[in-house]
């Protein structure tokens, strides 16, 4: 999934990607191709994790995901920002 789509789209799981036990975890609660709702995405430096409004506060690597494919891609261009890494360097 594109880790920009804006909270309240939908998201389909689609159990495969990811880490081994992820995919395990994520293959014990939600179903395939089901629509979920996004709740927030939290953007790391190597992975990034989707919440869900279905499962509130719990967070899945949003590899595990696709964007809902009736969305047209330039509707969700308006919906991007840019990103801030969640660190700064030391000035020493």
């Amino acid at each position: 999934m594109d880790i920009n789509t804006p909270p309240g789209s939908s998201v389909f799981f689609e159990g495969k990607h990811g880490y081994q036990l992820e995919l395990e975890n994520a293959e014990k609660i939600l179903k395939k191709d089901v629509p979920y709702t996004v709740a927030y995405v939290e953007v790391g430096h190597s992975s990034s994790d989707v919440y869900l409004v279905e499962y509130p506060g719990r967070g899945f690597n949003t590899v595990l995901f696709r964007n809902d494919p009736t969305v047209v891609e330039k509707d969700q261009d308006k919906y991007k920002t840019s990103l801030v890494w969640p660190y700064r360097r030391s000035s020493k």
